[in-house]
């Protein structure tokens, strides 16, 4: 398993060949990106520069939460506020 640092090196590794791998601007459906903001795996502007690519999306950032978002006192919220989310976008 690798170490908290040889992570965080593979993952900004990642996110410099994201584009190529990826392509966010080509997304045409309405995407809603769910984020801690203290998230210690996945960096928020991460989450930040994809919904800004992405032509129909949304964040919806969990104040105070990691990256185990269900598991965090307004994961509920979380869920409800996605649900009703994709609620809006079927009908």
């Amino acid at each position: 398993m690798a170490t908290a640092d040889e992570a965080n090196v593979g993952t900004c590794n990642d996110m410099a060949h994201y584009p190529d791998i990826i392509p966010l601007a080509d997304i045409r459906v309405p995407t809603m990106a769910t984020h801690g903001t203290c998230d210690g795996d996945v960096p928020i502007e991460q989450a930040k520069t994809a919904v800004a690519t992405i032509p129909i999306a949304v964040l919806n950032e969990i104040e105070g939460a990691s990256h185990l978002i269900c598991f965090h006192e307004k994961g509920r919220e979380a869920m409800e506020t996605q649900i009703s989310f994709i609620r809006k976008h079927l009908n």
